[in-house]
């Protein structure tokens, strides 16, 4: 969540003319239990809410973890600013849902007292603490403590070949990802360049999808379901009919979503899918998926 966070908010200060800093300090390696669209909410609430209010300076985000008792870790998030900040006189009523903090130019600015309250709500339910310090003219820094459960046992995936075996099945692969939203590009852009020997390409919808897969061959679809103009759902039904052509109708797809319901996962795999990923997306578990998918299609050629 943090490492797509950090992307969005590194464009948006880009646009801007800002400096992001990012820091991690005391960083404990292990799986945490928690909401995490929620928490992604929290964070991505007051990271821009400091790039919208900063005009020059830097945007900063300082991340630090701790364990504590009762096999828990103590997450604490503050994010700093150097922007128009608020008046002393006017920091308590900050998270009132009602209430506008007052500067000259509403229309660059606009108020700021939903989001915040939103903010302290969700954190409430995480039984956390938030606190905001400010001066008018000087900035803002927002500290934001969690307290998360560790998972008892290890998520990790299940390895199906070792480390050289995965390696020499990924190398010389061309995937197609197929996703509307520019950040999110920018995200699954950020995992698959690390990933040795693959290559991809970018489609904006279904309709761009299946031309793409009628004028090159992929190995493997990474397919948003929703998007303007062709959903993946559509797409994912015509390319497993023969429609982009019939060497691709057998090409392993992967549906990468924000939606979590079961009905929805049902629909995936009913139409043809081989495997579902949520967003916020996990390098580990779409690392596993793709190796998962590639592997069983290579049994099943070499059966056929």
């Amino acid at each position: 969540i943090i490492q797509e966070l950090k992307l969005i908010t590194n464009q948006k200060s880009r646009e801007k003319g800002l400096e992001f800093i990012y820091e991690e300090r005391n960083t404990i390696n292990t799986k945490l239990v928690g909401d995490p669209i929620r928490l992604k909410q929290i964070l991505s609430n007051v990271l821009n809410n400091a790039t919208k209010f900063t005009q020059k300076g830097q945007v900063k985000l300082l991340v630090n973890t701790e364990e504590i008792a009762g096999n828990k870790l103590l997450l604490t998030l503050d994010v700093e600013d150097t922007g128009v900040g608020i008046a002393k006189e006017k920091i308590n009523r900050i998270f009132d849902s009602f209430s506008q903090e007052q500067i000259n130019d509403k229309r660059n600015y606009g108020g700021f007292g939903i989001g915040l309250c939103i903010v302290k709500a969700l954190v409430d339910l995480h039984q956390g603490t938030i606190k905001v310090s400010s001066a008018k003219n000087e900035g803002t820094v927002v500290h934001i403590s969690l307290e998360l459960d560790k998972a008892i046992s290890s998520q990790k995936p299940q390895e199906l070949m070792t480390p050289a075996q995965a390696e020499k099945l990924m190398k010389g692969r061309h995937f197609l990802v197929v996703e509307d939203n520019t950040v999110n590009q920018l995200v699954i852009k950020s995992i698959l360049r690390k990933w040795q020997g693959v290559s991809f390409d970018f489609a904006n919808n279904g309709l761009e999808a299946l031309e793409a897969v009628k004028i090159k061959p992929y190995d493997l679809i990474l397919m948003d379901l929703q998007m303007p103009e062709m959903d993946g759902y559509e797409a994912t039904e015509l390319i497993r009919a023969g429609n982009s052509g019939i060497n691709s109708a057998n090409i392993p797809i992967i549906a990468v979503t924000a939606d979590t319901t079961e009905k929805t996962k049902s629909r995936v795999f009913a139409i043809g899918m081989d495997d579902y990923i949520t967003k916020p997306i996990d390098a580990e578990l779409l690392y596993a998926s793709v190796e998962k998918a590639l592997y069983l299609e290579k049994i099943k050629l070499n059966i056929e």
